[in-house]
């Protein structure tokens, strides 16, 4: 007799086929086999190319979070799965190099909204880092530091 099962497409949690719900990333659950991949709002979906801007790298939940706050500001975007070598699942946000400044001052906000335990966050959002402290959460950084190992924001530009 054939097993089937609804899989979360963030965590990959097996789950009985009468859920619709992953319990711990609340993602929307898919039967074993079918697409993992996250779909966006019509419109602002970039297609693959070559002049997008990392915004954030993160687990799948909060990449789609994340994608529909970019969505909601209109800004169009782009979720990439990021190959690793262990197992877990990171999914890449970008957006188009002219947006990458509002795309940041969203990401800050979501990441304020989803983390209100954070610290306060600069009054200037979506400005370089200062002083070695993270624009979105205060965290202290080494200055050769590409992301905040606090809350995940990307410093700058990333290829």
């Amino acid at each position: 007799m054939e097993t089937v099962y609804k899989v979360c497409p963030g965590c990959e949690a097996e789950y009985l086929p009468s859920l619709e719900v992953c319990r711990d990333c609340g993602l929307p659950l898919v039967w074993e086999g079918e697409a993992r991949e996250p779909r966006g709002e019509e419109g602002l979906v970039l297609p693959p190319g070559e002049g997008l801007v990392l915004v954030r790298e993160a687990e799948l939940g909060w990449a789609m979070g994340l994608g529909r706050a970019l969505a909601a500001e209109g800004i169009p975007h782009r979720l990439d799965p990021v190959p690793r070598a262990d197992s877990g699942a990171r999914w890449a946000v970008r957006v188009g190099a002219p947006d990458a400044p509002s795309a940041a001052v969203v990401d800050a906000e979501y990441a304020r909204n989803e983390l209100p335990d954070m610290s306060e966050a600069p009054s200037e959002l979506g400005a370089a880092p200062s002083e070695d402290r993270c624009p979105a959460c205060g965290e202290a950084f080494s200055g050769d530091a590409g992301e905040c190992a606090e809350c995940g924001l990307v410093f700058g530009p990333a290829q």
